[in-house]
């Protein structure tokens, strides 16, 4: 129904709508390097949101990963 289509429409609309425009504003007037960077933590920053809710298991082995991808978002900032 409605509320089955409301939900990938508000996603598409929403945060990946959003995304975008950010994005290529970021990039004309930001400093490319950085923003590449920090482009590294997404999956980072989206994993720990889900462990923050519950529906992820924050392990030793997910906790090294994430501190290794930081340590190359580092790298690559440089």
């Amino acid at each position: 129904g409605v509320q089955t289509c409301a939900l990938p429409i508000s996603l598409a609309v929403g945060p990946a709508g959003l995304a975008y425009p950010l994005w290529d504003h970021a990039l004309k007037h930001g400093a490319v390097r950085r923003l590449t960077a920090l482009s590294y933590l997404t999956p980072v920053a989206s994993t720990a949101l889900l462990a923050a809710a519950g529906h992820a298991e924050a392990t030793p082995r997910l906790v090294l990963a994430a501190a290794l991808v930081a340590a190359g978002a580092v790298v690559a900032g440089r």
